[in-house]
Order: structure tokens, then sequence, then C-alpha cells
């Protein structure tokens, strides 16, 4: 896999997340536990904190902070 397609599906996660509306947030870590997706997601917000771009970094201390993480 190239560094652009991993970039592009940690993007297209963390675009997925932003989107909920807080009410929706408790029901979405919900259904990701169930289909056992949330671990990756995790995974990929981690990447996005460590990474170079600031950008990145952004979007994913957002989506950390959407899922309710401090």
């Amino acid at each position: 896999m190239t560094v652009t397609s991993v970039e592009n599906r940690r993007d297209h996660a963390l675009h997925r997340i932003l989107e909920l509306g807080a009410e929706e947030v408790p029901g979405r870590i919900i259904e990701m536990r169930r289909e056992k997706t949330l671990s990756k997601l995790i995974v990929e917000i981690n990447a996005g904190l460590v990474s170079e771009n600031g950008e990145e970094r952004a979007r994913a201390q957002a989506a950390l902070d959407r899922l309710g993480f401090i």
C-alpha cells in the first residue's frame, strides 16, 4: 500500500467521524465496537496525530475530540 493510499484511507475514516453529529457519536462507537473497526480507527487517528502535516494532525485531533477523548 502506498503512502498516498494510506493517507487517503485515514482521511476518509477521520472525515466520517467528523461528519457525525454529537448525538450520533455514542451509537456509532457501539456499532464500530460490534463491527470490530473502532481499534482500526484509533490507530488511524494516532497516526494522524504524529504526522508531519499540520492539517492532518488537526483533523486527527478533531476526530479524537469528537469521539470524546481528552
